[in-house]
């Protein structure tokens, strides 16, 4: 679920469609690429069941991207933060080191901030792509 305004907020209606190119960030322009930029996303986690909690969740960067002159971290928000600079990245790479957010109650939602980094005077790779995951019992 992407958040109602570009950079964070509440969770929206929209489901994120899922394996399909720029479907969170645009790609990375060349003035991008020449000078760097850091960009934040803000996603949702939404437990959809009616009655069921769902329990042990954790999200981790299951799939590193395909250029390293792009790269993305994350870091846990809230239901409403509408600025993700302030947070505490990092790059858990297995569900073992991934974030844990626990439990999430039926119909309950958990903010997850994604921070974009384009190295400057690093190669150019218009296409890049990564994967996060988020799994629980």
């Amino acid at each position: 679920f992407p958040v109602t305004i570009l950079e964070g907020g509440t969770i929206s209606g929209t489901l994120i469609t899922d394996a399909t190119l720029n479907n969170l960030f645009p790609d990375v322009t060349q003035l991008q690429a020449y000078l760097g930029a850091v960009t934040y996303r803000k996603i949702f986690v939404k437990n959809t069941h009616a009655i069921d909690s769902w329990t042990d969740i954790m999200v981790w960067i299951s799939t590193l991207t395909t250029s390293r002159s792009d790269e993305f971290d994350i870091a846990l928000g809230t239901s409403n933060d509408t600025d993700g600079t302030a947070l505490s990245y990092s790059r858990p790479v297995t569900r073992g080191l991934g974030l844990s957010i626990g439990t999430l109650a039926a119909g309950a939602s958990q903010g997850i901030w994604i921070r974009r980094t384009v190295t400057p005077g690093r190669p150019y790779k218009k296409v890049n792509q990564g994967a996060i995951t988020c799994s629980g019992l």
